[in-house]
């Protein structure tokens, strides 16, 4: 008798319901929202934001081997600046400034 009932439970479950089109569940309407908001960045800024994390890398090690704080410095900069950063031609150039800094400034 009951595993009657447990199989009818299992059987009589109904599918979910379908909303009405055009009107949408709020969790749906709010994600859609967000990924519309989504801005793919082009290949380019994606190199350039790469070849940054790269040189920030090195930097990062040669200051840390050699105890230069300018090098240390730019090189965490150069690997956090292309998240924050949107366009391409403002990553290159803070990207130009952030390489050339620890030759000019010494700490």
């Amino acid at each position: 008798m009951r595993e009657s009932r447990i199989l009818e439970r299992r059987h009589s479950i109904s599918p979910p319901s379908i909303p009405e089109p055009g009107v949408p569940k709020p969790w749906i309407h709010c994600l859609i929202a967000t990924v519309r908001k989504w801005v793919v960045p082009s290949a380019l800024t994606l190199f350039v934001g790469i070849l940054a994390g790269v040189l920030g890398l090195s930097y990062f090690i040669y200051g840390k081997r050699q105890e230069r704080i300018s090098f240390l410095a730019a090189g965490v900069a150069l690997c956090v600046f292309p998240y924050v950063v949107d366009g391409l031609a403002l990553q290159i150039l803070i990207g130009l400034g952030l390489v050339a800094v620890p030759f000019f400034v010494d700490l």
